[in-house]
């Protein structure tokens, strides 16, 4: 696994128990899925939730 930088086109999503913008925390490539797994957390309550988007990788 591969650990990125915050993403800059990807928004936070809102967290369901307060309705706020969660914070981004870190970003990892799953080279199995080919998919890149954001993780973030509402600062309020704790609350976590994960994104996965699609990754693009270079031809091996």
């Amino acid at each position: 696994m591969e650990i990125f930088k915050q993403p800059e086109r990807l928004s936070a999503p809102i967290c369901a128990k307060c309705g706020i913008a969660m914070t981004w925390i870190n970003s990892a490539l799953i080279k199995a899925e080919r998919t890149v797994l954001h993780k973030f957390t509402c600062q309020n309550c704790g609350n976590s939730s994960q994104i996965r988007t699609p990754a693009k990788l270079a031809k091996e």
